[in-house]
């Protein structure tokens, strides 16, 4: 087998032998082996994996999808909203044994690299950095291992009746396109279109992956 090298300005053409060819997994667990280093068991839908000390994030995946948002609006009364989605990304952060923060973003595509770009969901209950306001109780009520308190939080946020405590980054978050436009309004009159595609969205940028999980590890 032959293989073509170029650096430095140059070219180099040589003949490789090649000894030994095994399957990809087969590699990573001899090497997890060797290292006596192994991931744990990861819940479904993971994307990513990290662990920083005593914390760890997954990062769980969401296709583009058609999905029933709650909110309730100044008069306490409760709307409800049929929005086509955009890929989602949840990233669960955890402190030691206990679940401790969620972020939410979204993009167009399927994020394949760490310099691809995450953007702002305009969701309500949305900090600016798109770490979503969950409360407190939610924190210490939750029991079982890492997979069954992400299924739980998700669950919590997908069911959750979002208000207006935090529309200024809700309204900040949202496309330039849909300045003028009460943001969750407006994605439901998009969402009606059949031909509505959210992947087409010029969505707000927040940063890149590799920075976003950095962020998100280190805070």
């Amino acid at each position: 087998m032959e293989e073509i090298i170029i650096q430095e300005g140059s070219v180099c053409l040589r003949s490789v032998q090649e000894l030994k060819r095994i399957r990809t997994e087969d590699f990573y667990q001899s090497l997890a082996a060797k290292l006596g280093m192994q991931t744990p068991l990861l819940p479904e839908r993971t994307l990513y994996y990290g662990n920083l000390g005593e914390k760890r994030v997954y990062c769980i995946h969401r296709p583009p999808e058609k999905a029933v948002i709650s909110v309730k609006d100044n008069n306490d009364e409760l709307r409800e909203y049929s929005l086509k989605l955009p890929h989602l990304y949840f990233f669960h952060r955890f402190v030691h044994a206990a679940f401790d923060e969620l972020y939410v973003y979204c993009s167009g595509e399927k994020i394949r690299s760490g310099q691809d770009m995450l953007y702002h969901v305009p969701f309500k209950n949305l900090f600016q950095n798109g770490r979503v306001c969950l409360g407190s109780d939610l924190k210490f009520g939750l029991e079982g291992s890492d997979a069954t308190k992400i299924l739980l939080v998700e669950q919590h946020f997908r069911c959750s009746s979002f208000n207006s405590d935090l529309d200024g980054a809700y309204r900040d978050h949202a496309p330039a396109a849909w300045c003028g436009h009460d943001p969750i309004e407006h994605w439901q009159a998009l969402s009606n279109q059949p031909d509505f595609d959210p992947a087409r969205v010029d969505w707000r940028q927040h940063c890149c992956w590799s920075d976003a999980v950095n962020r998100i590890m280190e805070k």
